[in-house]
């Protein structure tokens, strides 16, 4: 079952379990190993007045981006995909937009006058993601009863490696009456026009403005 196949797989996730005939769960499981090019040296960086175990290739490209205040750090793997690295800057965008945030930095910079080679802590992530928000939707005659999501990232001098399982459990809705929207705290709305990709108008409207 789900369950059984998330524990297999080293997660710890466990959606719950139903005997209900009209339930059914879906697992998603992504597991992508990178091996550098080149392998990076152990050294360490110092934050706050702790050391960390870090990783360092003397000859690293580092890129200038032309929308992006900080230099971005360009390391190969093997499999020919790249992974770029900057310092984080201002707010940080949450869940899902976080991706596209990253994109727009702009990974075809020019090189850097100012940087060469990139140091940059080694990393274990372990979390449980909250996609909760994802509870309630519909498609069909069904609608979202559970949704859980566990990544795991781990970089060394070696390479990297990224786990993501989505659970996700799904029942069959019974035919009920639709309700209303109703829009009783601040709110955003925005006007789209054919043939353009952002908004012609959008805000965001507080009671002072009702």
């Amino acid at each position: 079952d789900a369950n059984a196949l998330l524990r297999r797989r080293g997660f710890a996730l466990q959606p719950q379990p139903t005997d209900d005939p009209n339930a059914l769960a879906v697992v998603s499981i992504l597991d992508l190993l990178l091996a550098w090019t080149t392998a990076g040296n152990v050294s360490s960086v110092s934050h706050e007045n702790t050391a960390y175990p870090a990783v360092s290739w003397p000859d690293a490209k580092v890129l200038i981006s032309p929308v992006y205040p900080n230099p971005v750090g360009v390391i190969k793997a093997t499999n020919g995909d790249t992974v770029y690295v900057t310092e984080a800057e201002g707010p940080v965008p949450a869940g899902n937009e976080l991706s596209s945030y990253c994109a727009g930095i702009g990974a075809e910079g020019l090189p850097s006058h100012t940087h060469s080679g990139l140091t940059l802590p080694m990393v274990t992530y372990d979390q449980e993601i909250d996609i909760a928000w994802m509870v309630g939707m519909t498609f069909g005659d069904f609608f979202i009863a559970q949704a859980l999501q566990q990544t795991k990232f781990r970089l060394n001098e070696l390479g990297a490696r990224v786990e993501n399982a989505v659970a996700i459990g799904v029942m069959r809705g019974m035919s009920q009456k639709k309700r209303p929207l109703v829009l009783d705290k601040p709110f955003f709305i925005w006007i789209m026009r054919e043939g353009m990709t952002t908004p012609v108008m959008a805000g965001y409207f507080g009671p002072d403005a009702w």
